[in-house]
């Protein structure tokens, strides 16, 4: 689960949510400058329960994270309806 994410996959997993930095680190707990170190290219020395902390918090929203299975890393989207009484999924 606490898989280290790619720079790449947290940009794109930002951008499916429509989320500025500072959003993601309200959402994830961490610091502003700890999801730009994520975000940047090349090894990042940060903790296991940082990149877990992340992936939480978009998963949280309906983002996958796919493995990479000889074709690249990749992430799926699927929208999150909030339950409310008489609606259903579209």
């Amino acid at each position: 689960m606490a898989l280290r994410l790619q720079p790449a996959s947290i940009r794109a997993a930002r951008g499916m949510l429509n989320w500025s930095i500072v959003e993601l680190a309200e959402k994830a707990g961490v610091s502003v400058s700890t999801v730009k170190r994520m975000e940047m290219a090349g090894p990042q020395p940060l903790s296991f329960d940082v990149y877990a902390k992340v992936r939480i918090a978009f998963e949280a929203q309906g983002v996958s994270f796919l493995d990479d299975n000889g074709q690249g890393a990749g992430l799926r989207f699927k929208a999150i309806m909030a339950a409310r009484p008489g609606r259903e999924w579209p």
